[in-house]
């Protein structure tokens, strides 16, 4: 009976756990970007300037690891 139970309360338990990682789980947001190289970055370097706006946004939106 006691081997029951525990099989029991095993898989109710694993039927709860997430299997896949959240957004804040994984992504830590960009570092802080001065005025003067945003500039620079979306004259020079627009894919990267890209990135940092939209993981920007996704963490305000998902959170982000600390």
């Amino acid at each position: 009976m006691m081997a029951l139970c525990a099989m029991l309360s095993l898989s109710a338990c694993q039927m709860s756990l997430q299997t896949e990682a959240l957004f804040s789980d994984i992504q830590r947001a960009p570092p802080p970007v001065a005025p003067a190289s945003v500039d620079f970055l979306i004259r020079e370097e627009r894919p990267l300037a890209a990135w940092i706006a939209e993981t920007n946004k996704n963490c305000e939106t998902f959170g982000c690891a600390e």
